[in-house]
């Protein structure tokens, strides 16, 4: 038998080229198995945050949707925020409330009033 040393260290670079692919194919899969079972986990606590975030108060859930790590500030100003916008829509309706009801009882054209239209009567006081 003859030994060639040529062939052996061919031999064993391809044999260390198959452990290193070996090794990798192993790290890959356990990878893949990690991030899965993570990505499960996160799914299950997104899910319980939701389920406690909805059965608490509305301005309270929606600031912790935001943003579930903020500060005490960044919920306060979330909940001004809400106040402030529902202030505006409340304000808007009764503005053209009232405005529909202006123009449905003026009795005078605009072109008298030099095109302004003034309602005394829109507004009603209740005294008890």
């Amino acid at each position: 038998m003859i030994f060639c040393p040529h062939i052996s260290v061919y031999a064993c670079q391809i044999g260390a080229f198959f452990m290193i692919n070996l090794c990798l194919v192993v790290i890959a899969t356990q990878f893949s198995e990690t991030k899965k079972r993570e990505t499960e986990r996160m799914a299950v606590e997104r899910a319980r945050h939701r389920r406690q975030s909805r059965s608490s108060s509305t301005v309270t859930s929606r600031a912790s949707v935001q943003a579930p790590t903020a500060g005490c500030y960044e919920e306060l100003l979330a909940v001004f925020g809400y106040l402030v916008r529902l202030a505006h829509r409340r304000l808007t309706r009764l503005y053209r409330l009232c405005r529909r009801r202006c123009q449905g009882k003026s009795r005078t054209p605009p072109t008298q009033t030099g095109g302004l239209q003034v309602c005394v009567n829109s507004i009603t006081l209740i005294d008890t």
